[in-house]
């Protein structure tokens, strides 16, 4: 992932799926 967005969505991806996809 680059970028700050990509940062946004994989942190929102922890909260919900408890796991950062990279």
């Amino acid at each position: 992932m680059l970028g700050v967005i990509s940062f946004n969505m994989a942190f929102n991806q922890t909260t919900r799926y408890g796991f950062i996809t990279e």
